[in-house]
């Protein structure tokens, strides 16, 4: 009821947002950043699965493993250290390393793995697991662990792609057409390209 995906090339961690409550499906948050720059993201059962989580923002200190989490058999904590590496909690706080160059874990892993073996990243992958897999769903989240990189993550629900087209050529990724008419006021006709998830040229956008 859950799906989490790292993806090492982008250093992104993405989640889906739903989970159950008496039948309900409401909107939460799956994945965090620790004071250091970590990141961890939990699946399984809700309540002892946070206990994991707040355990892990605290410190990760073996003596404070909440004991009520040892006996839960489908809780998952994925964790990336803020040098890239990534362990997975079960129930203890002994994690297992993961050398993989993406991993994924909750019930929607099957689906955001195939999808990021494909050549898709974690927030796609993610996307594409919500698509297909019933429990999960509500949003995406992502979370990058070296913000200051600078690198461009698309946005889970992008719509258009726009290239800026400079010394610096960027990808910039808009959710409207009006954040599109945006960039064409600043910068001018002929100094952008316009594509949408076809990679089809909006004609539209010429006319403006």
């Amino acid at each position: 009821m859950t799906v989490i995906a790292w993806h090492g090339a982008t250093k992104t961690l993405a989640a889906d947002k739903r989970m159950t409550c008496h039948g309900y499906s409401v909107t939460v948050t799956k994945i965090f950043r620790r004071n250091d720059g970590a990141l961890v993201g939990g699946s399984g059962v809700s309540d002892s699965v946070t206990e994991m989580i707040d355990w892990f923002l605290k410190g990760a200190l073996a003596s404070d493993f909440p004991q009520s989490c040892r006996s839960e058999e489908n809780n998952r904590l994925l964790a990336i250290t803020t040098d890239g590496r990534v362990w997975m909690y079960i129930r203890n706080p002994i994690p297992i390393e993961i050398r993989e160059p993406f991993f994924a874990i909750g019930g929607g892993c099957d689906f955001a793995l195939t999808a990021m073996h494909l050549g898709k990243n974690a927030i796609e992958a993610v996307r594409i697991a919500c698509e297909l897999d019933t429990a999960c769903g509500n949003g995406v989240d992502y979370l990058q662990l070296n913000p200051a990189d600078n690198e461009v993550i698309q946005p889970h629900d992008w719509k258009y792609r726009v290239q800026l087209l400079s010394t610096d050529t960027k990808t910039v990724y808009c959710r409207t057409d009006e954040e599109v008419f945006d960039i064409i006021n600043v910068r001018g006709i002929g100094n952008y390209s316009v594509h949408d998830r076809d990679g089809i040229f909006p004609y539209k956008f010429l006319k403006w």
